[in-house]
């Protein structure tokens, strides 16, 4: 609509912190050790027409602290090859009819893509 560049600056898979007062659980970055939040904002940021990817909150306690900066590699090894611009990407419509989880709190959306990569969580 008013054809500007998007950016998403930062992100996180939790916004709670564990010494928050009253706090008691575990804060879903904590649980998340093998990077699922991470490797679904780098590539959404990216696939979805912003100039950069997302930024993470947790470089420190979750990124570094489980190693998961394979993800990074991934993610560049494929922009290498794609040329965003030109590339032809096309906008796709969801409907989600259904969203929901045991406790109801936040939950990943699974998308089953044509190019073969597909969501295991």
């Amino acid at each position: 609509m008013y054809r500007k560049p998007v950016i998403v600056t930062e992100f996180s898979v939790d916004y709670r912190w564990i010494e928050i007062p009253g706090f008691t659980d575990t804060p879903y970055w904590a649980l998340d050790k093998n990077g699922i939040g991470l490797h679904e904002s780098l590539w959404s940021s990216a696939l979805s027409g912003t100039s950069i990817s997302a930024m993470s909150w947790w470089w420190d306690v979750q990124i570094e602290k489980y190693s998961l900066f394979y993800h990074f590699k991934a993610f560049s090894t494929f922009l290498k090859g794609v040329d965003l611009v030109k590339s032809g990407l096309k906008e796709v419509s969801v409907i989600v009819k259904e969203a929901s989880t045991e406790r109801g709190e936040i939950a990943s959306i699974i998308l089953y893509s044509t190019t073969g990569w597909v969501s295991t969580t």
